[in-house]
């Protein structure tokens, strides 16, 4: 879910569609991308598994738990001030990528694609600029402003 002064964006991850909502709760439209959600492969059940430092789940017992065959369709979304919706492709997280977002106008067309380093947790979305939280090789996180290059 991504709220703005206009209104509001929700969806389930389940597909690749979301609803747009005006303040009012009013459907405004759907945005759709005819995308299939990627499956969850035994390599990414093993770098999961290897990633978990918790003695609650030691590896024998992780790898026994149900994984879902299929990852969300996407990871967040956001609205920027100028009504453009923001929809994170979801990727496997192992190891750190790239993240790609796909833009929506604000009267719901396909915009644009955006692509952010690895590291960069987009959090805000302005006119000219974006704002996120960036963590270096160490994970040590600080907060960065880019320009938005358009």
């Amino acid at each position: 879910m991504a709220t703005h002064p206009g209104g509001f964006v929700f969806g389930t991850a389940d597909s690749w569609s979301l609803l747009r909502y005006d303040a009012r709760g009013a459907v405004l439209d759907t945005l759709a991308l005819n995308e299939s959600r990627l499956a969850v492969t035994r390599s990414d059940i093993d770098a999961y598994v290897e990633s978990v430092d918790d003695p609650a789940w030691p590896p024998r017992r992780l790898r026994e738990y149900p994984f879902p065959s299929r990852f969300p369709a996407y990871a967040k979304a956001l609205v920027s001030e100028d009504g453009f919706t923001w929809v994170e492709q979801y990727l496997p997280p192992y190891p750190k990528r790239a993240s790609r977002w796909k833009v929506f106008a604000p009267d719901g067309a396909f915009a644009a694609v955006a692509d952010l380093p690895a590291g960069f947790e987009l959090m805000w979305v302005g006119e000219t600029r974006v704002a996120g939280v960036a963590s270096d090789e160490l994970d040590v996180q600080t907060v960065e402003v880019r320009p938005l290059l358009r």
